[in-house]
């Protein structure tokens, strides 16, 4: 069944609302606009979560799209080809154990503890927009995947609460090949590996960053 606009929230889907689970193990979103209000993860999946185009405003107690596989660390990924996302997420807006990547599209994240979080996240393009309270973008170990942050390109403005937070946190590397990047925060860029500025243009507190 296709849907070209699907409403979810608690009043009418009381069923989805308390699982919170629209998927086993793949999600793949091609189109259409998705308005979903969750105490729990607003989109999940056990193997991946796939979008390449469409609109969706999530609205999350816990994760906006949370992919996790426990027993294939190939699996439990995140791809995003295109499309709108509005997400308000109680925890990280965009998880994914293994990989998540974005290649194009708008993402919009008003507020989360974390925005993006995986083992290894790669940014190809796409307009990027995260408040955060804990860490804007964080690569953490939880599969077998080189943890790492590698930007590519894209328009990337992350503002950080205050506090203990990073606009960019990786347990490894952190490499920045192309893209606009503008960061309002206290810690920009926290790494345990190695952080390589190659290229782009990089931004932060309104002062222009070289290396």
């Amino acid at each position: 069944r296709r849907y070209q606009m699907l409403t979810i929230t608690k009043e009418k889907r009381p069923d989805l609302f308390e699982t919170h689970k629209l998927s086993k193990d793949d999600l793949k979103i091609t189109g259409g606009t998705y308005n979903i209000k969750s105490k729990g993860h607003a989109l999940e999946a056990n193997d991946s979560i796939r979008i390449y185009d469409g609109t969706l405003n999530l609205d999350a107690g816990k994760d906006g799209l949370h992919s996790e596989n426990n027993e294939d660390d190939s699996l439990g990924y995140i791809y995003i080809k295109n499309g709108t996302l509005n997400i308000i997420a109680g925890d990280d807006a965009i998880r994914g154990n293994s990989l998540v990547q974005i290649d194009e599209g708008i993402i919009n994240i008003e507020s989360c503890e974390e925005g993006i979080e995986a083992t290894s996240i790669k940014i190809n393009g796409g307009d990027i927009n995260i408040y955060a309270k804990d860490d804007g973008i964080n690569a953490a170990r939880k599969t077998n995947h080189k943890v790492a942050i590698e930007v590519n390109g894209g328009n990337i403005n992350i503002k950080m609460a205050s506090g203990d937070t990073d606009a960019f946190d990786s347990n490894g590397d952190i490499t920045i090949n192309a893209g606009t990047i503008n960061i309002e925060a206290v810690s920009a860029f926290d790494s345990d590996g190695v952080a390589i500025l190659n290229g782009g243009d990089v931004t932060v507190n309104g002062q222009k960053i070289t290396q």
